[in-house]
């Protein structure tokens, strides 16, 4: 039955009530005239009459006659509530007549979708975009229009906004991925919205295919950064033979390119049965570092070792076995890396986007071949490094020594002038080490310097920082791709670790614990320089941080950074 049948039965019945009303308010009035002439019952005979009826007759007379005068008028009410229902649902029909007027005739795809998601209309763009006949979509699942990995995040969106009103999704042109009838997917820009008639709500989707040339511009773009990143990373395989210093280049090469929140390099320990992160860069606080290890069989970085095979997460959720390693990622995609049949290492990168790597497979996979080779004689190269590791290792504190410090602080001077990046280095005393070994002895000193180094090496988290012992009491930590910002947010995260170790010292002058002090200094290296002046201005920071009162940090005076330098990576924290 029509919306305008019903109005105009609620009006016929509401007129019928009234006069039914109407008519039994006159008679009840009728009924109280005649009390008055009601003769008595004892007094007929002599012929007189009763005088007015008892008050509890007329009380109920009266009584009577006001609710039937009030029945009347609130029937005369509804009567009028029905005739304003007809008025409005009438409208409503001629919006809606407007409505699909416009609807198909327009240009762009229109989609309308009730509260519980199923299809009540589809206009003749729709029907071109993506193949379906209406009489195909009406009554069915709108979801059947997207890929499997937004079918769920469109659910959950529409079952909050029913319950708080509140979106958490841009409903204003929106990129995402249709299906067409063939299940092929189809790139399109979808502006969403609400309308409701009576109780009832419905959502419409405005959609436009996103055209071919776009299309094609926008892969174009795409071809072109992969391109640079391939080459970027033939260079750096080139340049560099250090096995994590590498991994680490290529991480901050590929989370600066694209975007991605975390990017990260895993190797496999068949004789732990775990693996270990070799090299990380992400975008938030993590707890995974270089070398952060955990067993084999988690997660899809266990999953992706064990099978050999890679592994694409549009949406993190369904996979059941998800460990998270970023707050908030929701896809992820794992490729292996292999070499003539020998397995290397795994490539992880993750995002807090839904699908983020949708279409990134191939090019990752290239990734992994292009540094196959190149892990492989890095590994090799660090092998040989192993044989004349002791010789670069402090043997008191297991730390670098002052040997390979200086090596590294060469290389990566050489290394920064080629790249135009800046090299920072931060140089750290233990306070009044000569009164703590007076009052203690020398075996207590000795117990101090391993921890405080011990502590140190846990500061940096990037593969390619070096943390040393500088010599007597004194410890260096060498900070490539680093600003004088972030050098000093890691000196002090250096000074509050060891206060925070509390080791007694009673004839400190600085608190009753064990603090060092530390000078942080940065430069952009050249042609021609020399590592010697970033050692000098370091040392002088530190002289400075002495004579300030100890317990303290102090950063070098930092000069211009050059025009053509390259893109820091951005440092939140050690």
């Amino acid at each position: 039955m029509t919306a305008e049948r019903q109005a105009e039965r609620i009006i016929l019945a509401a007129r019928v009530v009234a006069a039914a009303l109407a008519a039994a308010a006159g008679g009840a009035l009728v009924l109280t005239a005649l009390a008055w002439r009601q003769p008595r019952a004892g007094a007929a005979a002599a012929g007189g009459f009763a005088g007015p009826p008892s008050l509890a007759v007329l009380a109920a007379a009266i009584a009577a006659a006001a609710g039937a005068a009030g029945a009347a008028l609130g029937a005369r009410a509804l009567a009028a509530q029905a005739r304003e229902r007809r008025q409005l649902w009438d409208a409503l029909d001629d919006s809606e007549q407007r409505f699909r007027a416009l609807a198909e005739t327009a240009v762009d795809a229109v989609i309308t979708f009730d509260a519980g998601g199923s299809v009540v209309f589809v206009n003749p763009a729709a029907e071109r975009l993506l193949g379906y006949a209406e009489a195909e979509l009406l009554g069915r699942d709108v979801g059947v229009l997207l890929p499997e990995f937004l079918r769920r995040p469109h659910r959950e969106e529409l079952a909050r906004y029913l319950a708080t009103g509140v979106r958490s999704l841009s409903w204003q042109r929106v990129r995402l991925l249709a299906l067409d009838r063939e299940g092929k997917e189809v790139p399109v820009e979808a502006t969403f919205t609400e309308s409701r008639r009576g109780a009832e709500r419905f959502f419409t989707a405005v959609a436009r295919g996103l055209s071919s040339r776009r299309l094609a511009e926008k892969r174009l773009r795409e071809d072109a950064m992969r391109f640079a990143v391939l080459g970027e990373i033939s260079r750096i395989a080139l340049q560099d033979l250090e096995y994590r210093p590498m991994l680490q280049r290529i991480c901050d090469t590929l989370a600066r390119t694209f975007g991605w929140e975390f990017v990260a390099f895993v190797s496999v320990l068949p004789e732990h049965d775990g693996f270990v992160c070799e090299a990380v860069t992400t975008a938030g606080p993590t707890a995974i570092h270089a070398g952060y290890q955990r067993r084999l069989g988690t997660g899809v970085v266990g999953e992706v070792t064990a099978t050999g095979k890679p592994m694409l997460l549009d949406d993190v959720r369904s996979f059941p076995g998800y460990v998270e390693a970023l707050p908030g990622v929701r896809s992820e995609l794992c490729v292996p890396v292999t070499h003539k049949g020998s397995h290397l290492a795994v490539l992880d990168i993750e995002s807090t986007r839904l699908a983020a790597f949708h279409h990134q497979l191939p090019f990752l996979t290239r990734v992994a071949e292009q540094v196959a080779g190149a892990l492989a004689s890095a590994r090799l190269y660090e092998e040989v490094r192993q044989r004349a590791h002791l010789a670069l290792i402090d043997g008191l504190t297991g730390i670098a020594n002052r040997r390979q410090l200086d090596a590294e602080l060469e290389r990566e001077w050489r290394r920064g002038s080629r790249r135009r990046a800046p090299l920072s280095l931060v140089l750290l005393d233990v306070d009044g080490f000569k009164a703590f070994n007076d009052l203690y002895g020398h075996p207590a000193g000795d117990e101090c310097l391993r921890q405080v180094a011990a502590a140190l090496a846990e500061v940096p988290r990037r593969a390619a920082d070096l943390v040393a012992r500088y010599g007597g009491e004194e410890f260096a930590m060498v900070l490539p791709d680093l600003d004088a910002a972030g050098a000093a947010r890691m000196a002090e995260a250096a000074r509050a670790r060891i206060e925070a170790l509390a080791i007694p010292h009673a004839r400190s002058a600085a608190t009753a614990v064990v603090t060092i002090s530390a000078g942080a200094a940065t430069r952009y290296p050249c042609r021609g320089g020399a590592a010697a002046a970033l050692v000098a201005a370091a040392d002088r920071a530190l002289y400075l941080a002495k004579r300030r009162g100890r317990n303290r940090v102090q950063a070098a005076p930092n000069p211009d950074r050059p025009r053509r330098a390259t893109r820091l990576r951005q440092v939140s924290g050690p």
